[in-house]
């Protein structure tokens, strides 16, 4: 049996606290509604936990360009190591296709 390498499907970007645009690589499943295609997350540094982030003009907010693959922070993120997460949502109550008990994927 061969291994393939798992797809990406969430990156960690180091904020500069004045790099407002990140570029993410992965694919996205659905183009046509890009404000849901994705999660964005920012390490809040008083709490250690990550904060989530959505599209808008408030300056917690940031814009989505799936065209692009970039997302846009009203402002910049904190510095900080991994601080910035961006992944892809990945619906699994909806199946793209059905497999059956036996069959063979390749």
């Amino acid at each position: 049996m061969s291994s393939g390498t798992a797809p990406v499907t969430l990156q960690e970007f180091d904020g500069t606290g004045s790099k407002t645009e990140f570029t993410y690589s992965f694919e996205l499943y659905d183009s046509t509604n890009e404000a849901d295609d994705v999660f964005v997350k920012i390490k809040n540094p008083s709490t250690g936990k990550y904060d989530e982030r959505v599209v808008g003009s408030g300056s917690n907010d940031y814009s989505h360009n799936a065209s692009t693959k970039k997302i846009t922070f009203v402002t910049a993120p904190a510095a900080g190591t991994k601080n910035v997460v961006i992944h892809r949502k990945t619906d699994t109550l909806n199946s793209v296709a059905t497999y059956q008990a036996g069959s063979a994927i390749k």
